[in-house]
């Protein structure tokens, strides 16, 4: 992927044209991952280890995710939807977990510096903190702005300030920089316990690309003139595709399936 400025430069007649049309065109693209080996992979990394949260699936994900990252820096970093991508190379994968009526955000620093064992502990640490805020409920200002007058002046005021954001870079860096802080660099939407089939939607501003895991299938292959079942775990990427075309959003797609595939590298 060429740098920031010369993607603006190679894809502005594009950009331009999505913008008159107030149009963020989405695309998702799918892949699947052979998963039997890592599922043996943590099994093994489970059975071993005496204390301390287990690895899940979800934790090989992440980790998956991160070092594809490297590869791939791209998809790591942020557009302003004004002309601008932000470059960030430091790699915050953030994971939504059900907490209540509403996901938490659960972001895992420098996911591509830690080794499973810290990931996993980080994960389940920050999970069990935001479910933690969820059950203790709404604070008073938070019960306030569900009145509905309050809540309209707010919706106002932050559309005033999204506008105003244009004119002020300032605001916009200040915007990106808590947008990062509490959202991470990357996300990925880990919904593989539900079975879900698919997964079509729209990316959350500022990001350029998501992850959707999806749920395990067994597929039927042939081996050796015979037929053998594998567990499949479903991949899908969304894209903003006014900065991205399918085929380097693939090549990103498959270095996490790769990784997916080959834990025991990666994953260490």
């Amino acid at each position: 992927m060429n740098p920031p400025e010369k993607v603006i430069e190679a894809r502005r007649a594009i950009i331009d044209r999505f913008h008159r049309a107030n149009y963020v065109p989405t695309v998702v693209i799918d892949m699947d991952a052979a998963i039997d080996r890592a599922l043996s992979w943590i099994d093994a990394q489970n059975s071993g280890r005496p204390a301390g949260p287990g690895v899940s699936l979800t934790h090989v994900v992440v980790k998956a995710a991160a070092m594809a990252l490297r590869e791939h820096i791209f998809y790591n970093y942020r557009y302003n939807g004004r002309y601008r991508i932000i470059p960030d190379e430091r790699i915050d994968i953030c994971v939504p977990v059900e907490a209540g009526d509403a996901p938490a955000l659960v972001v895992v620093p420098d996911a591509d510096r830690l080794d499973i064992a810290a990931i996993a502990r980080v994960f389940d640490e920050k999970s069990a903190e935001a479910r933690a805020a969820v059950s203790a409920g709404p604070s008073a200002i938070e019960r306030l702005e569900r009145v509905p007058i309050v809540a309209g002046v707010v919706a106002a005021a932050q559309e005033i300030a999204r506008a105003a954001r244009a004119f002020v870079p300032a605001a916009d860096e200040r915007w990106l920089a808590k947008q990062r802080e509490r959202a991470g660099s990357f996300t990925i939407n880990d919904i593989h316990a539900h079975h879900v089939t698919a997964m079509h939607g729209q990316l959350a501003s500022p990001s350029i690309a998501a992850l959707g895991v999806l749920g395990i299938r067994d597929d039927v292959v042939v081996t050796d003139g015979r037929p053998v079942t594998r567990k499949v775990l479903p991949l899908a990427l969304d894209f903003d595709h006014k900065l991205a075309d399918a085929g380097t959003a693939a090549r990103f797609l498959a270095a996490i399936r790769r990784n997916l595939e080959e834990p025991e590298r990666y994953c260490a």
